[in-house]
């Protein structure tokens, strides 16, 4: 079996309704696990919880800059949590992730 993983709307669906359960931080994550796993309504299938790293680089108009994220209050890993890839994105109308 064939799964994509992705950051935005584009290929994945969200939980209906998650953003006005406001609890993600100002990039569209949640700072916890227990956050997250919130958001599906009660009795839902086929959502599972991934782990974002964000590198710190912005590519704008054919320069590279350091992208300045913040002190968020996000957990650490947990040792259990495997790299299964990167996601390449973008943010251009939108205050989240796009594809």
């Amino acid at each position: 079996m064939l799964e994509i993983c992705s950051v935005s709307d584009c290929i994945a669906r969200s939980p209906e309704g998650w953003i006005d359960r406001w609890l993600h931080n100002e990039w569209g994550f949640f700072n916890t696990q227990v956050d997250a796993q919130l958001v599906p309504p009660s009795g839902s299938d086929g959502f599972a919880v991934f782990a974002y790293r964000l590198f710190p680089v912005e590519f704008a108009n054919g320069k590279i800059k350091r992208l300045a994220i913040g002190d968020l209050p996000v957990e650490p890993l947990p040792p259990g949590f495997r790299s299964l890839g990167f996601d390449v994105v973008n943010k251009t109308c939108s205050a989240l992730f796009e594809c």
